[in-house]
């Protein structure tokens, strides 16, 4: 292949195309080559964004028309896999880590509920008793803040709710989790496909 000066090479590169010498070819063929590289990756990372939309929107969904019900299948999903993983280690012969797996598998399928509503009392509790005191501190100043009352109100509301009447709040959260995922997904379709045009 020959080989020019740089000053000639430039000027050559400015020439129409039956001018080019073979490293003006070469270049462009290199260019060619980044170029559909650069779309191939824009396109892979169109379609990820895709997918990851449609999975937000199907989740969204379940969310909205199973709501606290998913917890019941995430609980039997979670014994099922402890009870799967200590049966594999005691075949390995790790009786301890297998017997440990096993009985928590058992205490999350039998009483998995027990234990969530459990915790949702006393979560419940304590966020009524914040806002309990955040009401208090709020009512001190002369001047009171009434973005910070209603914030306490609705803080103690919420924290009451979730002691008497806990999985309606469950429920309610995972309808307003699961439009927020809908409305996430199908915005981001959106964007996806006003790129491509």
């Amino acid at each position: 292949m020959k080989k020019f000066p740089l000053y000639v090479r430039n000027t050559i590169d400015k020439q129409p195309f039956s001018c080019y010498n073979e490293t003006s070819i070469i270049y462009m063929r290199c260019n060619d080559k980044k170029g559909e590289m650069k779309k191939m990756s824009g396109t892979n990372k169109n379609q990820s964004n895709l997918t990851t939309a449609a999975l937000y929107v199907i989740v969204g969904i379940l969310f909205c028309i199973f709501r606290a019900g998913l917890l019941n299948w995430l609980l039997t999903i979670a014994g099922i896999l402890f009870l799967v993983v200590g049966i594999v280690d005691l075949v390995k012969k790790n009786v301890t880590g297998g017997v440990v797996s096993i009985v928590i598998g058992l205490v999350i399928l039998l009483g998995g509920w027990l234990f969530l509503e459990i915790v949702l009392l006393i979560f419940g509790i304590l966020v009524a008793a914040k806002g309990v005191l955040a009401l208090l501190a709020a009512l001190k100043p002369k001047k009171k803040n009434i973005w910070e009352i209603v914030f306490s109100a609705v803080t103690i509301f919420v924290g009451v709710m979730l002691v008497i009447s806990k999985w309606a709040m469950v429920d309610g959260l995972f309808v307003v989790i699961g439009i927020l995922m809908v409305i996430d997904g199908v915005v981001e379709m959106i964007g996806i496909f006003g790129t491509k045009k």
